[in-house]
């Protein structure tokens, strides 16, 4: 049983507050501009198949579907789904209660018409890709291995890595997976640390099973972290509740869901793989061409698990001073990425978490800039590019590379004038 403080406590009824945003931020109305039906289908695992591809009550796990059928060997963009993380008891069993715990709360439809997964005009670059969704009911961080739930899970299933394993089984023995040129392996928030963490187990799977793809890229938006040990403690106004996320915590985190994270990192830190939960520490060991997006000003994170309260900016001085501090620190973890030759980078100086490209509920906002270019179009050239810019010995061009990432040059704090509406 894991023991929290009062204030870790008070924390708890915070996790659920990201079911209704993931299940419901999409509509089923009919959009202009749109290159196909947006609407997707739930489809469940065979639990006879996949045994341990549990949700966390014990039902299959399951993912949406809408792929291209005029080019099934194009694209494909693999979504993990976000929805933060459960971390004790009360909250592990107030969730196995919803769609973000039971495949038998999950809505039958599910319509893609955002970011780089929307079937619309305004997404030229991905518009065409072929669209899962691996819906994420495990609160785990897509991370988990539990195969036989006791009274150390909850009596839960924390089964989020084998789901995820399971999935891509099944695209490949069922959908042709393996017919397509590019895999884009993404995730949002709790699916961004999850794809960090998995990234190159699944880049195996798909090798080992027959794919064909030229590119095999990982992409998390929202999902960079460090270990967040420094909280906010200011005065004016006084800390919010949070969930921590730091040196003290993630040993129980990774404890409780059994989890899976890069093996090199792992065997890097063996005396605490804990560690390789976040991607400053895991990055330097991933093999996977990787894609970040990161606000350095995470507009969940900075509230969920540094304590900052939960409104929008103008903010006092108290929470601009640490503000400040975070964003260099964000900065300062994602220079290993910069330094990268095989990755790449869109970190803008905004208040956002996921909300990078443009959202039709908003048509005056065409999403976030940088040098006058939209983050998917830095991601696709990212990706294509290095096609045609190698050296005479075929290694990748690091000026080809160094063009398509971007650290925001208006500074650290909140100076993007393309930042979202405060609203989104």
């Amino acid at each position: 049983m894991i023991a929290y403080n009062n204030r870790e406590k008070k924390s708890i009824t915070i996790i659920l507050i990201v079911i209704s945003f993931f299940y419901g931020v999409h509509s089923s109305r009919q959009h202009p501009g749109e290159t196909r039906s947006a609407k997707a289908d739930l489809i469940k695992l065979d639990i006879t198949k996949y045994p341990k591809a549990k949700c966390l009550d014990g039902s299959p796990g399951a993912f949406y579907t809408n792929l291209n059928k005029e080019t099934p060997g194009g694209t494909w963009v693999i979504m993990l789904q976000g929805g933060g993380e459960c971390i004790d008891e009360n909250s592990c069993k107030g969730r196995s209660n919803t769609a973000l715990g039971s495949s038998t709360k999950m809505p039958e439809n599910y319509y893609f018409t955002y970011g780089i997964q929307d079937v619309q005009a305004r997404n030229p670059n991905f518009n065409n890709a072929s669209y899962i969704m691996i819906n994420y009911c495990t609160g785990d961080l897509h991370m988990g291995a539990v195969t036989e739930p006791d009274s150390s899970t909850f009596g839960l299933y924390f089964s989020g890595m084998y789901i995820v394993e399971a999935v891509i089984d099944t695209l490949m023995s069922t959908y042709k997976l393996n017919d397509a040129s590019t895999i884009v392996l993404a995730g949002q928030s709790a699916g961004g640390l999850g794809i960090v963490s998995l990234l190159d187990r699944v880049t195996d799977q798909l090798k080992n099973g027959g794919s064909k793809a030229d590119h095999i890229i990982g992409a998390p938006e929202g999902g960079f972290y460090f270990l967040n040990d420094k909280t906010y403690h200011g005065t004016d106004p006084p800390p919010g509740q949070f969930i921590p996320w730091g040196t003290d915590s993630f040993p129980k985190y990774y404890k409780l869901w059994h989890a899976t994270v890069n093996d090199d990192c792992a065997a890097h830190y063996n005396d605490s793989p804990w560690r390789c939960l976040v991607a400053n520490y895991s990055f330097p060991f991933i093999k996977t061409r990787i894609f970040i997006t990161e606000a350095l000003t995470d507009r969940v994170v900075t509230r969920l698990h540094s304590a900052i309260p939960g409104k929008a900016p103008p903010f006092t001085s108290d929470e601009e001073s640490f503000l400040k501090e975070w964003a260099g620190t964000m900065k300062s973890s994602l220079q290993q990425v910069m330094d990268s030759p095989t990755a790449g980078v869109f970190a803008p100086a905004c208040w956002t978490h996921t909300t990078f490209d443009s959202i039709y509920d908003n048509e005056k906002w065409n999403g976030i800039m940088m040098n006058g270019k939209p983050r998917l179009q830095y991601l696709h050239d990212w990706i294509y590019d290095d096609d045609n810019n190698r050296t005479a010995h075929g290694k990748r061009s690091t000026s080809s590379s160094s063009n398509n990432k971007i650290i925001d040059p208006c500074g650290l704090y909140l100076c993007n004038p393309t930042c979202p509406p405060l609203s989104s």
